[in-house]
């Protein structure tokens, strides 16, 4: 077992970046911290839900490569994995250890059934700066932005949008892809904050534009750079990463974009505690928050936009227009389905 000193050491061999990170009451706590690691290493194995997209499966491989513990992920929508814990709650038979989503859906689940289970005292847990709102139960480790994906083939420079009211002209009509805001994801967390933002006209006209619905994220962009559609909606900066070399751009708007809070939290009853929490301290550390920067996000640690690729700056530091408000979440699907029928 690493000896207190040597944990010191560890800590301040970290490249500078992160340094920050380190919080003055981590050698106090090592000795607990350390019997949480070996007691994840005897657990041996972390269950994992994740969001779809590259982000889920870097953070389980870089986990996976330091601590040598084997990580079984599921990668699903929002709404999917809310349904899904509810439904092993209610069966007695909690299955994933920890899971990654937004932080409005987290909010539901927790609201709703309870499921998820206070975090404790992680080590890296109090530099978690603000906006990212700290409850201990759903941990913050970054924010995506959402904008809109062009294939740059078919739309020019001349006709790019450059605001979400762009969106409204005659000419796109029938040629937006778009995610369907009639399920919680990135369509309803759009439809949420352009709601709040331009008001319920926005949306109507923008239903009358006839665009195409899909639950199918992933390879929405694919589609977009095949040429199927011009356009997609919301394409969140998240994903830029898998964009490369396809003749596709997400574009910023003017008034700011659409974002998210990732969270992480871990489930009550679940049968790898400890490695549910070694593993979200891991996404707070050097290692998880390189991934959220190399990802186009925001981060909630000091010090990590500095690890984000020249490429990917403007989008660690996009206008950000609003956040969906889990408050809102059952009123506004009664709206969706008035407006987009």
């Amino acid at each position: 077992m690493t000896s207190r000193r040597d944990l010191l050491k560890a800590l301040m061999a970290l490249p500078l970046p992160m340094l920050s990170a380190v919080p003055e009451s981590s050698a106090a706590s090592s000795d607990a911290w350390e019997d949480t690691v070996a007691a994840a290493r005897r657990e041996g194995k972390l269950n994992f839900y994740g969001v779809l997209g590259d982000l889920s499966g870097k953070f389980a491989k870089g986990f996976q490569s330091e601590f040598g513990i084997p990580v079984d992920l599921i990668m699903m929508r929002p709404g999917e994995m809310r349904s899904r814990v509810s439904t092993e709650k209610a069966a007695g038979r909690v299955i994933a250890d920890v899971l990654y989503n937004g932080q409005a859906t987290g909010t539901l689940l927790q609201q709703e059934t309870g499921a998820l289970l206070p975090y404790g005292d992680l080590p890296l847990a109090s530099k978690i700066q603000p906006p990212f709102p700290v409850d201990g139960v759903l941990l913050p480790f970054g924010a995506s932005s959402s904008g809109i994906l062009i294939n740059t083939n078919i739309v020019s420079s001349a006709d790019a949008p450059t605001s979400w009211f762009d969106l409204l002209d005659p000419k796109w009509r029938g040629k937006i892809l778009m995610d369907d805001p009639h399920a919680d994801g990135g369509g309803f967390a759009m439809f949420n904050v352009l709601y709040n933002a331009f008001g319920r006209e926005f949306h109507e006209r923008l239903a009358a534009q006839k665009p195409v619905f899909t639950r199918e994220a992933a390879p929405s962009h694919r589609r977009v750079a095949l040429g199927e559609f011009p356009i997609y909606i919301p394409m969140s900066t998240q994903y830029a990463t898998s964009l490369k070399d396809l003749p596709v751009k997400i574009l910023l708007p003017k008034e700011g974009g659409p974002y998210t809070i990732a969270i992480m939290a871990a489930l009550k009853g679940s049968p790898h505690p400890n490695c549910a929490r070694l593993f979200m301290n891991y996404i707070l550390d050097q290692g998880g928050q390189r991934s959220v920067a190399e990802n186009g996000m925001v981060s909630s640690m000091p010090g990590v936009d500095r690890l984000a690729p020249d490429d990917l700056k403007p989008f660690v530091s996009a206008k950000l227009l609003g956040r969906t408000d889990a408050a809102q979440m059952t009123e506004y699907f009664k709206i969706v389905n008035e407006i987009y029928r």
